[in-house]
């Protein structure tokens, strides 16, 4: 399902059916959530008004995240967006941390109630981009920087948020990152994975990386994974990286401590920031493979002067030119477990 606005989504939510299938409906919303590589790693069980939410063990990095880091930070991006949604529908969400046997989660909600009004992050979800790029010579507000590190309410706790503005500070996490994005890049098992998950501008897979969220052409996005497969293009997109980061008014560290709960929380709180963002017109990127290593996570962490490791990071401003596409996602009915 695919909807244009939050209006178009409640215009078209199922009010009077039953609560299952209005968990069911919510989903297809709440799925927008963004995710490494766009990887979707996440299941669900309906159970009348319960609602399990579970790590995909099908999906696998173990050159680039083989703890599952990234895994449960996506998670928690999901579970914000399934609180942000269900509760502008009066669904009282209460989720439940449960972490056994690859259940991350478990949600209670009540019947759906048509809203007045729409909240601005809701609106920002559907709204939300990712994309990558340099950044234009524009301040973010402080109001609004100290809005989007206000995250509350995640019951798997709350992770440290720094917010870097100081031009020497992001010139030192940009050298840091771009460093360790030529030394990932050297290694072919890590190439041969990301190169699996970028695909063509015209393909019809659900998962992944579009060409056109990379910026390229309907051309590039055939040759670009052939390209980094096979050549080591780590000083290129090392400098990529270091410009993007440079030309960003803002660069948020998220710490907490290394197991799936922490992880969960931040992706919680970095849902929260990256739509506060996209609220007031701002634009976010996201920086995976430039922590990937435990030095380089500890040196950007104390860069960034966080007293937990640092398990996330994005860069925040307004990027050069506009997008009106969505990636993909897969049907929530590919994503349900039976019983």
């Amino acid at each position: 399902m695919m909807f244009s606005s939050a209006g178009d989504f409640e215009q078209k939510f199922p009010f009077q059916k039953e609560i299952s299938e209005q968990i069911y409906f919510l989903l297809a919303a709440a799925t927008r959530a963004p995710s490494t590589h766009n990887s979707q790693p996440w299941r669900f069980k309906i159970e009348s008004d319960r609602l399990f939410v579970y790590r995909d063990t099908s999906i696998k990095f173990p050159h680039s995240d083989s703890v599952n880091r990234y895994a449960y930070i996506s998670i928690g991006f999901l579970l914000h967006h399934i609180e942000t949604l269900s509760s502008w529908l009066s669904m009282n969400p209460h989720i439940t941390p449960v972490n056994k046997d690859d259940c991350v989660a478990e949600i209670t909600f009540s019947p759906a109630i048509k809203s007045e009004s729409t909240p601005s992050l809701v609106a920002a979800i559907f709204r939300r981009r990712n994309r990558r790029g340099n950044f234009e010579p524009k301040v973010i507000p402080q109001e609004v920087l100290g809005e989007a590190a206000s995250a509350e309410g995640s019951p798997f706790g709350s992770p440290e948020i720094t917010i870097a503005t100081n031009r020497d500070v992001l010139a030192n996490i940009a050298e840091a990152t771009s460093i360790n994005m030529k030394r990932v890049y050297k290694n072919p098992a890590f190439r041969r994975e990301m190169a699996a998950w970028i695909t063509p501008n015209n393909s019809s897979r659900k998962s992944g990386i579009p060409g056109y969220s990379l910026n390229q052409s309907m051309v590039m996005s055939w040759i670009l994974p052939k390209i980094i497969r096979f050549i080591n293009m780590g000083k290129v997109l090392a400098g990529l990286n270091r410009a993007a980061i440079v030309s960003a008014p803002a660069a948020f560290g998220f710490g907490a401590p290394d197991y799936p709960d922490g992880w969960v929380s931040v992706g919680f709180a970095a849902s929260h920031a990256a739509l506060t963002l996209v609220a007031h017109n701002f634009d976010y990127a996201v920086f995976v493979a430039s922590i990937e290593y435990d030095d380089t996570r500890q040196s950007v962490g104390e860069i960034f002067g966080l007293h937990q490791p640092l398990e996330f990071l994005f860069v925040a401003g307004t990027l050069f030119g506009e997008a009106s596409w969505m990636t993909p996602r897969i049907s929530v009915d590919d994503k349900l477990m039976k019983s």
